[in-house]
């Protein structure tokens, strides 16, 4: 910016945008959005943009001269690809961030980026203090026989029926009080009815959990996000919504690092699975837990 140039900044998730525009706020940097329900304003050198708005309104919005996809693991994805493909056809610079740089479904990010820069390691970064340690556990295994892959990964309607039982989530929880009682932890769950269920069996077990997914009212959301941050809920249980980009202390205003990372979602994909894990590995004190259920 200090040489004039315009950035557009991507973010697929709406709470994305929000986390996005506070470390922005915070380093001094005056931005804009471009979002449902905001008029773009071409004065902003900066503008924060929901993925699923640049798309509709490429047409209106100058070409920016840098463009930045957070989460660039996503990008082959069609609706991603469209705004890269244009932008990059008017002179655009692209610059993709990821802490997976692997694509879904076995397709290579080289499609559209044209050079890895490859970052310092997890291991690197844990040795040096930038995250924190970790010990973790595989206290028990699913039986996936009989679930087929489908897209790359395991059909989600048959998973969910080889996790969504009563001795797994019960085997959770016993898990839970006796390696992590008392951290703050967030479960990964195949599906809204799996995650449900997991936050009720916490719950009857004394421990206070909630279940959080994308269909969830964003102020609700936001509601659960902080009692969590407060420790008035132990275990936040999700389904696709806190894995990629989420920052529990960018969200809370503070910094509030999720000690417990509980596994409940078997997938194909490393990026995903690294993704899950990495919600865990923020700087602090004590080494982080993983209970690897799946």
């Amino acid at each position: 910016t200090s040489k004039g140039k315009r950035v557009i900044f991507t973010v697929h998730r709406g709470n994305l945008m929000d986390q996005t525009a506070g470390t922005f706020t915070e380093f001094g940097i005056p931005h804009g959005f471009i979002a449902a329900g905001t008029r773009y304003e071409d004065q902003h050198q900066v503008a924060v943009a929901s993925i699923a708005t640049l798309t509709r309104r490429l047409a209106v919005i100058p070409a920016p001269d840098l463009l930045v996809i957070d989460e660039a693991h996503l990008a082959l994805a069609a609706t991603w690809a469209k705004v890269i493909n244009f932008y990059r056809e008017r002179g655009t610079k692209i610059l993709g961030f990821t802490a997976a740089p692997r694509g879904r479904a076995g397709r290579p990010l080289s499609d559209l980026f044209a050079s890895l820069v490859l970052g310092p390691s997890p291991r690197w970064l844990i040795d040096n203090g930038f995250l924190s340690d970790y010990r973790a556990f595989a206290p028990s295994e699913v039986d996936l026989s009989g679930v087929k892959m489908k897209l790359g990964d395991y059909d989600h309607a048959a998973l969910e029926a080889a996790v969504n039982n009563p001795s797994l989530t019960g085997d959770v929880a016993r898990h839970y009080m006796k390696l992590a009682n008392g951290t703050r932890a967030i479960a990964y769950c195949v599906s809204i009815r799996h995650s449900e269920n997991v936050a009720a069996h916490f719950n009857e077990q004394g421990i206070p959990a909630a279940h959080i997914d994308g269909t969830t009212p964003k102020e609700e959301q936001r509601r659960i996000i902080r009692a969590f941050a407060d420790g008035e809920i132990m275990v936040l249980c999700n389904v696709d919504l806190l894995t990629t980009g989420f920052d529990l202390s960018a969200q809370a205003g503070r910094e509030v690092p999720v000690e417990t990372i509980i596994g409940l979602r078997p997938t194909a994909s490393l990026a995903l699975h690294l993704q899950m894990l990495g919600r865990g590995l923020r700087r602090k004190p004590n080494p982080a837990t993983f209970l690897d259920h799946a």
